[in-house]
């Protein structure tokens, strides 16, 4: 007959992490990967040279400039991703369910309550391009 070796708690717990680490790994790994996949999805959109004053919508993206400075939002509502393609005044309004943004992208009139996505704007090294991915 053989006998069975006894394994301390400390290994026995060891070996159990080990063990429950395993699919936590794979999870952040899919989970990286996912990220990775929509960022390369995004539309690399290129900025107009000269953009209106004020609330300016472009598919994707809508253009506000207010002086010399501009911010870019996603044109998709937060409420439930309807693409915006309205201005009333001076608001920005989703033809779905009649969210209402301000000019900082914030909501002032609901259903949606989170502000629009602000796009980053980046400038092309070579040709001095602004675009943002969208």
């Amino acid at each position: 007959m053989k006998e069975h070796s006894k394994i301390s708690r400390k290994k026995f717990i060891r070996r159990i992490s080990a063990i429950l680490l395993l699919p936590l790994v794979w999870l952040v790994n899919v989970t990286i990967e996912r990220k990775i996949e929509s960022e390369q999805k995004k539309n690399k959109i290129l900025l107009p040279e000269n953009i209106a004053e004020g609330i300016t919508i472009l598919d994707q993206i809508i253009l506000i400039k207010t002086g010399s400075s501009i911010k870019v939002f996603s044109s998709r509502c937060t409420h439930l991703g309807c693409v915006i393609n309205k201005i009333d005044n001076n608001e920005i309004v989703c033809p779905c369910h009649g969210s209402r943004f301000n000019e900082q992208g914030y909501p002032v009139n609901g259903p949606a309550a989170k502000r629009l996505e602000e796009l980053a704007i980046q400038t092309d090294s070579k040709s001095g391009e602004k675009f943002v991915y969208a």
